[in-house]
């Protein structure tokens, strides 16, 4: 039988009551961008001695392979969940706008500017106005790029910390003028991707690497929560829609791997991400009863890992490279495919996952213990955003 959780995690929000999916989807998401890693950097270290190359790319036939291939989707159900979240915990409610960036800079920033420092004892020969984009950040990939392998997901914090900032002012618009507003600001994101390339730039790349591109994402997540929290009846039977959800991820997800990818440049990825953002939406909002019925053991596994989920996400590439470079494979099977499978469950993962724990309890445990609430229950229709 289910056991319905009632247990809080330490570092629980003080903006809204803990639901354990949330933490649940953070961890698949940094499962899966680590399983994707490692596949990609496994196969490159153990086939030739050095990381992944465009030319070790695989294609598959088999969709949940295919997912852990396209596991880069990852960051596309991180920028949704982002949005989610603060919009869950904002409707009906007033934001302090300083207390919001507080915490922002608080959950990001210890463990972000520690490896910018650590990155710089790597590499000096970073300039200054590399650094300064960096720091900032601002997540421009060619900053991202000089600061080298411990900095190569800087991007993705960037993008994230963009959307924070005007954050507060999106939930605003949606709470005094409805949907259609972010619904034609994903429209004009849009037209903008397709708007640049006339003017030399990549549609693959400003969908997938920029703010631009991953806007969409964002705004769906808080669409997705002011849908939910408009009809709270609606959203807790929507259990019995998580498995055809799954099924119209994984097909899409496929579609994807089949259509060329990602070292596809091709007129449909202007709109991939608003794909990827309603797929993943579709996920959260399925999953959130299914998870409350999850036996209590097992959720808390998922919990713990969704805890450390910014660690490992930091972390994971330098250590795949570490352990690539050290040679520590296992070959039980002969077969290329089978072997880098096992080195990633049991060499890469038990590594990255202990290494992440460790850098969020001595790193990123004591600052999360610092963030207030940032929101005040609405006394009247219309309250204006404080911003003090």
């Amino acid at each position: 039988m289910s056991h319905v959780l009632v247990y809080k995690l330490p570092m629980q929000s003080r903006n809204q009551p803990y639901e354990p999916a949330f933490d649940h989807i953070r961890a698949f998401a940094a499962l899966l961008i680590l399983g994707y890693h490692s596949f990609q950097h496994m196969s490159g270290f153990m086939a030739h001695g050095s990381g992944f190359q465009e030319s070790d790319r695989i294609l598959t036939h088999n969709p949940l392979f295919s997912l852990l291939l396209e596991g880069h989707t990852a960051v596309g159900l991180f920028i949704v969940l982002s949005g989610f979240l603060f919009a869950r915990s904002a409707v009906g409610k007033d934001i302090d706008y300083r207390s919001f960036v507080r915490n922002r800079v608080l959950r990001i920033y210890p463990l972000y500017l520690l490896l910018v420092v650590v990155e710089l004892a790597i590499n000096p020969q970073v300039s200054l106005q590399t650094l300064v984009m960096i720091v900032l950040p601002t997540g421009y990939i060619p900053a991202v790029q000089a600061m080298g392998g411990v900095g190569s997901l800087f991007w993705a914090v960037g993008v994230e910390f963009q959307f924070y900032l005007i954050f507060p002012f999106l939930m605003r618009i949606l709470e005094t003028r409805g949907f259609r507003p972010l619904v034609a600001l994903i429209g004009f994101a849009i037209l903008i991707r397709y708007g640049s390339t006339y003017q030399g730039a990549n549609i693959r790349d400003i969908s997938y690497w920029t703010s631009v591109g991953r806007i969409d994402q964002f705004v769906i997540g808080m669409l997705a929560a002011k849908m939910c929290a408009d009809r709270p009846t609606v959203a807790a039977r929507l259990s019995w829609l998580f498995l055809p959800a799954v099924v119209i991820v994984l097909a899409v997800i496929y579609a994807f791997h089949w259509l060329g990818s990602w070292p596809s440049v091709s007129p449909w990825k202007g709109v991939w991400p608003t794909v990827e953002g309603l797929l993943w939406a579709l996920f959260i909002c399925t999953y959130i009863p299914v998870a409350r019925q999850m036996p209590r053991l097992l959720s808390k596994a998922m919990s713990s890992i969704g805890e450390i989920s910014y660690s490992t996400y930091l972390l994971h590439v330098s250590i795949i490279l570490v352990i690539g470079a050290n040679g520590w494979f296992l070959r039980p099977t002969g077969v290329l495919k089978f072997d880098v499978l096992i080195t990633s469950a049991l060499v890469v993962f038990p590594i990255v996952l202990s290494i992440a724990a460790l850098s969020y309890y001595a790193v990123e445990k004591a600052f999360l213990g610092m963030r207030v609430r940032y929101t005040t229950l609405r006394e009247q229709p219309g309250t204006t955003l404080a911003i003090s």
